[in-house]
């Protein structure tokens, strides 16, 4: 059951991220546009976070596989 449940809130994340991605504008307090760069790499960081507790990665290649798949889905944004 746990397992399923960071499944969902990997994929729930990455629904979030594409969803945010697709706004045209949206209401942001002046400033924070100077860490533009930082939010981002925050927000894929959690998003890999999540992914490798969702797959439980065993060895130090698989969790560079799960690095590598949510900076290639930040990529594709």
């Amino acid at each position: 059951m746990r397992r399923l449940i960071d499944v969902g809130l990997a994929l729930g994340y990455a629904g979030l991220i594409f969803f945010l991605s697709s706004q045209s504008g949206f209401p942001v307090p002046r400033g924070v546009w100077d860490f533009d760069k930082l939010l981002h790499c925050v927000g894929y960081a959690v998003l890999a976070v999540l992914v490798a507790r969702a797959v439980r990665p065993s060895t130090p290649w698989a969790l560079a596989l799960v690095a590598l798949g949510a900076s290639l889905y930040g990529a594709s944004d």
